[in-house]
């Protein structure tokens, strides 16, 4: 995304607003702390460590 930015010239400021935007719209901080919370609870199947590496 930053190329883009820096092919258009689009102010710092701008880019800011941007990705704040999508951050919002597609990274919801609920959602993002449920992935949280499932990622911190999933257990590790016996000891085949490598299959999870």
């Amino acid at each position: 995304m930053e190329s883009v930015f820096n092919i258009s010239g689009c102010a710092i400021e701008n880019q800011e607003v941007l990705k704040k935007k999508m951050t919002d719209k597609y990274c919801p901080q609920g959602e993002l702390k449920k992935l949280e919370i499932e990622l911190w609870n999933l257990k590790v199947k016996g000891n085949d460590v490598p299959t999870y590496t």
